[in-house]
């Protein structure tokens, strides 16, 4: 039973599997009566000993690891602070240029760089609910909208539901 293998000279430690091996070895030792004692001491100081050097070298990996995953959480954060700092200064200013054309009048125009237009919204018109949704329009837990939206479409009125604005957005091309 060998602890340390020898390849081209080299001294090679064994893997956490290898070592598994050799306690199962060490323990099929204690059973066999044949076995000196001091044989089954000197080869479990050798597992030991290699298990100490394997188990601080995990460790050590680890604490790097897992200080390397505290830092990028931290980044995260710093980063996602940053964003929402970006975006809001973005919509300030998308929207101070948006009052100023309304303003102004000039919903249309192009620069050298770019186009600029305030354009309704597309899509789906918003419902408006204005009362309490009836159950025979409520889908579990909360109301159908789309099916509100198409019978009011179809030129039907609600007591509860109107069809919305679908609004205006400044688009820049």
């Amino acid at each position: 039973m060998a602890i340390v293998a020898e390849k081209k000279g080299n001294v090679k430690m064994l893997s956490l599997y290898e070592m598994n091996q050799e306690w199962q070895n060490v323990f099929e030792m204690l059973l066999d009566p044949d076995v000196p004692e001091d044989a089954v001491y000197d080869t479990l100081e050798m597992i030991e000993a290699d298990m100490d050097s394997k188990a601080d070298g995990y460790a050590k990996i680890i604490k790097s690891m897992e200080g390397d995953a505290s830092q990028i959480d931290e980044e995260i954060k710093r980063l996602q602070i940053r964003k929402a700092s970006i975006s809001k200064r973005k919509d300030w200013m998308k929207s101070k240029l948006y009052d100023s054309m309304k303003a102004t009048g000039r919903t249309k125009f192009k620069t050298p760089l770019f186009s600029f237009a305030i354009q309704k919204n597309g899509g789906a018109k918003p419902v408006d609910l204005t009362g309490v949704v009836p159950s025979e329009w409520l889908k579990p837990g909360e109301p159908d909208t789309k099916r509100i939206r198409e019978y009011l479409e179809a030129g039907n009125d609600l007591p509860f539901a109107t069809l919305g604005d679908r609004g205006e957005s400044l688009r820049i091309r």
